[in-house]
């Protein structure tokens, strides 16, 4: 599986994932880390992520979230990146 964030303001995330769960959440849930790293300004337009991944939770705040899931290589270029584009 492919995860591309577009317009990231910040990123709270393990080191490993392994398995892995995106759902936006209302921003009110912030963790109060979160919530004093960015501005009010920061927020503006964007969303909150939270990634759920074996027994860690992690967090993204970002413009735009985009999924895809392909049987390629590792190291093959994304199809992310066209569709991100638009």
């Amino acid at each position: 599986m492919e995860v591309l964030f577009k317009g990231v303001g910040a990123v709270q995330l393990p080191t490993v994932l392994s398995g892995l769960e995106v759902s936006e959440i209302p921003m009110e849930h912030a963790p109060g880390e979160l919530r004093t790293l960015l501005t009010d300004e920061d927020w503006i337009g964007r969303k909150l992520y939270m990634i759920r991944s074996g027994g860690s939770t992690g967090y993204v705040v970002a413009i735009a979230a985009f999924f895809a899931e392909d049987h390629g290589e590792y190291y093959a270029p994304s199809s992310l990146y066209e569709t991100a584009a638009l």
